[in-house]
C-alpha cells in the first residue's frame, strides 16, 4: 500500500511508532538516560563523582567544623578567653598557641567544657 492511500488509522499508527523510536515529548523524554544523552557509563560516572565532591566541598565550606563562639577579656586585658566549638567528626588537637605577631604567650591554660555546663574561671 502506498503512503498517500493509507487510512488515517494506519498513518496515526506509523506516526506513533516513529515517536516511540525517537521520544522528544515530555511524556516519553524525561528519563535519566535522556539527560545523560549519548554519554557512556564512564563519563556519566565521572559526572556523578564530580557532583558528589562538589556537594561535600560546599557542605564543609558553609558549615565549618570549628566555630568561634566567645571572645572575652578582663579589665586590664591580661587574660583572654576564646571559646571554640567543635562540630566536626574528629577530635581537635591543639599544637600551638600564639598571639599578636606569632608570639608565644607567657602562660597558657586550656579548659574543656560542655556547652550546657559552661566554663569556670580559676586562678
Amino acid at each position: 500500500m502506498r503512503n498517500d492511500k493509507d487510512s488515517p488509522e494506519v498513518k496515526r499508527e506509523k506516526m506513533r511508532q516513529q515517536e516511540l523510536k525517537n521520544p522528544s515529548s515530555s511524556i516519553h523524554g524525561s528519563t535519566l538516560a535522556d539527560l545523560a544523552g549519548g554519554l557512556n557509563w564512564k563519563v556519566t560516572g565521572m559526572l556523578i563523582l564530580v557532583i558528589i565532591i562538589g556537594a561535600i566541598y560546599f557542605l564543609l565550606k558553609f558549615n565549618p567544623p570549628l566555630e568561634i563562639g566567645t571572645i572575652a577579656s578582663n579589665e586590664d586585658n591580661k587574660s583572654v578567653v576564646v571559646g571554640i566549638a567543635n562540630n566536626g567528626f574528629r577530635d581537635v588537637k591543639i599544637l600551638d598557641v600564639s598571639v599578636n605577631n606569632n608570639e608565644k604567650p607567657l602562660e597558657t591554660k586550656l579548659q574543656v567544657s560542655n556547652s550546657l555546663q559552661g566554663f569556670v574561671l580559676t586562678e
